[in-house]
């Protein structure tokens, strides 16, 4: 199982982390959207927001770049932004507009985090990854300096 929900080391390291998930969560769904879309293009992704809405499942379309530019290994994404758990019952709709719409690869990311249903769900589909918040922020946190000046040009501009 290919998952990023996994217990947080230190105390102290959460504590510091809280306050800005606490702030992702501050500026809603769209928002957060908004800078999913710009963590994963800083991070060499090709996005491209679907805009149906949060009914339809499938919140970003992304795919690696490969030779002479071209997007390919296609993957779904939803982004979830809430205080609480993601739960099964909502891991395993993404689950089916993934199926639904032919993508054999997909992400979860939610401010919150995941309830065992949740990960037990995800553990039946070796491609799907499931990216709680704090994961979220330590993937934020690895990007460049300038790529993290980009995201935060992008959070200013939805906040």
């Amino acid at each position: 199982m290919n998952t990023s929900v996994k217990p947080v080391d230190t105390g102290v390291r959460e504590e510091a982390l809280v306050g800005n998930l606490e702030g992702l969560r501050g500026l809603g769904q769209e928002a957060f959207e908004d800078i999913c879309a710009a963590v994963f293009k800083q991070s060499g992704f090709f996005v491209e927001p679907t805009g149906l809405g949060p009914g339809y499942g499938i919140d970003l379309i992304l795919a690696t770049v490969g030779e002479g530019g071209y997007a390919d290994d296609w993957l779904a994404m939803r982004c979830l932004c809430t205080v609480g758990e993601v739960g099964e019952v909502e891991t395993k709709a993404f689950m089916e507009a993934m199926e639904s719409e032919g993508f054999d690869r997909g992400i979860v990311v939610t401010t919150g985090s995941f309830e065992a249903g949740a990960v037990e769900a995800a553990a039946g589909h070796a491609d799907l990854r499931l990216v709680d918040g704090l994961a979220f922020l330590e993937k934020l946190a690895g990007l460049s300096g300038e790529a993290r000046r980009e995201v935060a040009a992008v959070a200013a501009e939805v906040a």
